[in-house]
């Protein structure tokens, strides 16, 4: 999973959006680091469903140690941006 963090470090076309692999399994710890981090900006908030419920993710989420002005990037700014909107 960490393999991943250095391509869109690298890339600049490309975009993390790191749903169900945020829960709770080796390596979560790197994505918030990088989300709070380095690659704030390119963060994209997907919940991963069906295989996750939309609102239990969604509330999960929001429990994780990640800035206030990056979750609303990640839930929101960037993928707005990305999509021209």
């Amino acid at each position: 999973m960490k393999e991943i963090l250095h391509v869109a470090y690298r890339r600049l076309n490309v975009y993390v959006s790191p749903d169900q692999y945020m829960c709770n399994l080796p390596g979560m710890h790197d994505y918030i680091l990088a989300a709070n981090g380095f690659l704030a900006k390119r963060f994209l908030y997907g919940s991963s469903y069906p295989f996750i419920g939309v609102k239990l993710y969604r509330d999960w989420f929001a429990t994780l140690p990640i800035k206030p002005h990056v979750l609303e990037g990640i839930l929101y700014r960037n993928a707005a941006k990305f999509f021209g909107l």
